[in-house]
């Protein structure tokens, strides 16, 4: 971060013209700097009702002409704790905020609920991937046209977001394809892709892939 107008920048993405800036900071929230007249424009979002959801990041077009993506994640588990009752209210709230500010959004969210998998305490994926795939199908039901785009899961090859399932690449893609098919049978236009992976340097089978 650095100084800008007597308050710190935490910058999260600058346009090509290297003109505008998004950022945030903890006690400042999200805005839209303009480096030349020094305005701010705030993104108002409203308080998280009901999920664990936070800004993961923003990004402009490749011309930053516009915004691209605003990146959530929130945590499968948040949303389901309980079969079939989903919290979505906080995030239709959150979405509609950051598409009134000119972003399209883009989901991330991993870490099952503890009824998809009994007596496994840690996150990781739910046992059978069909109720996951229900969620899937709920979700994009529900958000068609609020969510543009889905991430499935979160750092697939660390045991982390996976405990008590094998760190197996084929086994993961099993998973994606279900909730790829399942979104895009309720949403053709929504974009979905696969998780981001952890770097960790580690290739043992066991921590990390």
């Amino acid at each position: 971060s650095r100084e800008v107008t007597g308050g710190k920048l935490c910058l999260a993405a600058i346009s090509s013209d290297e003109r505008r800036v998004i950022h945030h900071c903890d006690e400042g929230g999200l805005a839209v700097l303009d480096l030349e007249t020094g305005s701010a424009v705030p993104v108002s979002l409203p308080d998280q009702v009901g999920t664990d959801v936070q800004l993961g990041s923003a990004r402009f077009s490749p011309d930053g002409s516009r915004f691209a993506f605003a990146a959530m994640t929130g945590g499968y588990q948040q949303i389901e704790g309980t079969q079939g009752d989903y919290g979505f209210a906080g995030l239709v709230a959150i979405a509609d905020a950051y598409s009134a500010a000119g972003f399209k959004v883009l989901f991330s969210g991993a870490a099952a609920p503890t009824w998809t998998r009994p007596g496994q305490p840690r996150d990781g994926p739910p046992d059978d991937y069909e109720p996951f795939n229900t969620y899937m199908r709920d979700r994009a039901t529900h958000f068609r046209g609020r969510l543009h785009a889905y991430e499935i899961w979160n750092e697939p090859n660390h045991t982390r977001a996976r405990e008590g399932a094998p760190l197996s690449p084929e086994d993961y893609v099993r998973l994606l394809e279900g909730a790829y098919r399942t979104d895009k049978a309720v949403d053709p236009d929504a974009i979905v892709v696969s998780a981001g992976l952890n770097p960790t340097g580690v290739n043992d089978g066991i921590l990390a892939i």
